[in-house]
């Protein structure tokens, strides 16, 4: 397994995840960087759990598949950045939706 990128959900996450599901993952490699990561698996160097906002890279060497249940070990947070002052419309609607979103799963 190759093992790095997302420090919020780093080896022992992982590793817990692939543990509730029968077996244990020898880490082969750790890197810092995300891109790093998805090079070393288009290279042959093993397998990885990635964001799948990183699906777009490597396309001919790597093949990406959804994990259906990975459990909280394989969450991690997002934080949504934008400028003070004045918003497109687009920008104003889509930070309105973010918030509402957030909300929501706070109540549930």
């Amino acid at each position: 397994m190759v093992s790095g990128g997302l420090r919020q959900c780093g080896p022992n996450r992982k590793t817990a995840a692939c543990q509730r599901n029968g077996y244990t993952p020898r880490i082969a490699i750790e890197v810092d960087r995300m891109l790093t990561n998805i090079s070393l698996v288009a290279a042959g160097a093993g397998v990885s759990a990635v964001p799948a906002s990183m699906q777009g890279f490597h396309l001919d060497e790597v093949a990406y598949c959804r994990i259906r249940d990975g459990g909280p070990e394989l969450r991690a947070p997002l934080t949504l950045a934008c400028r003070e002052g004045a918003l497109s419309p687009a920008a104003s609607h889509f930070l309105a939706l973010a918030r509402r979103s957030v909300k929501s799963r706070k109540r549930s």
